[in-house]
C-alpha cells in the first residue's frame, strides 16, 4: 500500500487507492476551488485536468472580503459553479497518471503571492505547468516534502512532478521547524521544495538529515550561504535553484546562484538596463503593463557573469531596490551581510518614509543564537558599507509572524 497524501498536523494518510476511489466518485468538477484542506485541493485540480477544464484556484485562508477584492462581486457569486463530469472510470493507479499525462487542454487560473503587492491572476494551460516535469523510473521511490501552498504554481508544479512519478505527498507547510523535522525523519522524505525563507527557517534546527536527496528552492534569491548551510544539514543532498514565477513557470535551473541561459532559451530572453526581459510567447495569460514590445519585464535585475555561454546572476527586484538619501540602496545586499555575519532566522531591510529625508533605513531581526545589540550590528555593517547602507531603525523581534511572510513563504515585502 503506497501513500498519495500525509499530512503530518492532522494524521491525514489517503492511499493512491483512495484518492481513485474519491474521483470516481465525483459527478461533478468545480471551476473554482476555494478551500483550506489540502487533499480537497489536489483532488479537485486533478478532477479538473482529467476533465480537461478551467479551474480558478484561490487560498482558502483568505477572507470573504479579501476573496471579494481577488476576483470580484461577479466572480464571487459563481464561486460554487460546477460542470459535468466527463472523464470515465479509473482503473487502478496506473490508468489515473497515464489519463492525467494524455489531459493537456485544461488550464487552470492562478493568482501571484502578491509578495509587492496586489495578486493578479495568470492563466496557464496544463501542458505550460507540466513542462518541467521529469518522469524516471528511478524517480518512482521518491516522497516529496510539499512546503509551498498547493493554489500557488510551484505547489501546482511539485504535484504535478509527484503525480507522474507516482509519488508521495508529506505536507510540510504551516509546520514549525521542529515539526517539519520530525516529519522529514519520519516519513522519509527524499525531495523538499521550497522557498529560501523556507529553507532559512528550517534550518533553525540543528539536526542532520541524511535521507534527502534533492532539494529545490526558487521565488526568491538564493544565495551561495544558503546553498553551503544546507549542504551540512543534508550532506547527499543535491541542490537545485530554480528561477521561475506565476507569470511564465519555470525558466532556468542551477546548482549555483548563477544561471546559464541555455541555447534553446536565448532567442527568448534579454537583457535591457541590467534588468531581466522574457519574450512574451513563454507568458501564461494576464493583463500586464509591463511589456516592452513583445518582452516582457520581470523586474528582476541581474548581473551578466559570463557572455558565452551567457550566464546571469540575480541580483535583486525592482520591489528590492529602494532610494535612500538620493541613493539606491539594494536591500537584499545588506538582508545576505547580515545572514553572514551574524546567526540569524530571519532578516528584513526596509525603507520607511520619513518626512525629514524621504525614506530612512529600517530592518527587522529574528536571532537563532546569540543576540547582538544594535551598537554591534552597525559596527559590524561600516566594515563592509557606506553609512547610508546601515540601517538607522533596528529592530530585534523576539519571533517571525505570520505577517512577516506571504502566504507562499517569502518575505513579505509590503509590510513595513
Amino acid at each position: 500500500m503506497k501513500y498519495f497524501y500525509i499530512d503530518f498536523s492532522g494524521e491525514i494518510h489517503k492511499t493512491w487507492e483512495e484518492l481513485i476511489y474519491d474521483l470516481n466518485e465525483k459527478q461533478e468538477v468545480e471551476r473554482y476551488c476555494y478551500q483550506r484542506d489540502f487533499y480537497e485541493i489536489f483532488k479537485i485540480i486533478i478532477a479538473s485536468i482529467l476533465n480537461e477544464s478551467e479551474l480558478t484556484l484561490i487560498d482558502g485562508e483568505l477572507t470573504i472580503p479579501e476573496v471579494k477584492t481577488l476576483i470580484g462581486e461577479e466572480a464571487l457569486e459563481q464561486i460554487s459553479q460546477i460542470e459535468k463530469r466527463k472523464y470515465s472510470d479509473i482503473k487502478d493507479k496506473k490508468d489515473l497518471i497515464e489519463k492525467i499525462k494524455k489531459s493537456k487542454s485544461g488550464s487552470i487560473v492562478l493568482f501571484t503571492s502578491g509578495t509587492t503587492g496586489k495578486p493578479k491572476p495568470v492563466k496557464h494551460s496544463i501542458a505550460n505547468l507540466s513542462r518541467g516535469v521529469v518522469i524516471k523510473e528511478e524517480m518512482q521511490g521518491d516522497v516529496w516534502g510539499f512546503a509551498y501552498h498547493p493554489t500557488h504554481i510551484a505547489g501546482i508544479q511539485v504535484l504535478l512532478q509527484a503525480i507522474y512519478n507516482g509519488n508521495t505527498i508529506v505536507r510540510l507547510f504551516g509546520l514549525s521547524s521542529s515539526e517539519i523535522e520530525e516529519a522529514v525523519t519520519k516519513y522519509e522524505v527524499t525531495n523538499i521544495s521550497a522557498t529560501p525563507t523556507f529553507l532559512r527557517l528550517f534550518l533553525s534546527t540543528g539536526k542532520q538529515i541524511t535521507m534527502v536527496r534533492r532539494i529545490t528552492s526558487g521565488g526568491e534569491k538564493m544565495d551561495e550561504m544558503l546553498i553551503e548551510r544546507l549542504t551540512k544539514k543534508f550532506p547527499h543532498a543535491k541542490f537545485r535553484n530554480i528561477y521561475a514565477t506565476t507569470e511564465f513557470g519555470t525558466l532556468f535551473k542551477s546548482s549555483s546562484d548563477g544561471f546559464e541561459i541555455k541555447s534553446e532559451k536565448r532567442e527568448l530572453v534579454k537583457i535591457k538596463d541590467g534588468e531581466l526581459l522574457v519574450h512574451r510567447s513563454l507568458l501564461g495569460e494576464f493583463e500586464t503593463h509591463q511589456l516592452d514590445g513583445d518582452w516582457y519585464k520581470t523586474g528582476d535585475f541581474v548581473e551578466t557573469i559570463k557572455e558565452e555561454p551567457l550566464t546571469v546572476k540575480i541580483i535583486g527586484r525592482r520591489s528590492e531596490i529602494v532610494n535612500v538619501g538620493g541613493m539606491k540602496v539594494n536591500v537584499t545586499e545588506i538582508e545576505e551581510k547580515i545572514r553572514e555575519v551574524f546567526d540569524v532566522n530571519f532578516v528584513k531591510v526596509y525603507a520607511k518614509q520619513n518626512s525629514v529625508i524621504g525614506n530612512i533605513l529600517c530592518c527587522d531581526i529574528n536571532f537563532k543564537g546569540k543576540q547582538e545589540n544594535e551598537a554591534e550590528i552597525r559596527r559590524q555593517l561600516s566594515k563592509f558599507f557606506q553609512e547610508y547602507k546601515i540601517p538607522r531603525i533596528i529592530k530585534i523581534i523576539d519571533r517571525v509572524d505570520k505577517t512577516d511572510l506571504t502566504r507562499t513563504i517569502k518575505i513579505n515585502r509590503t509590510k513595513t
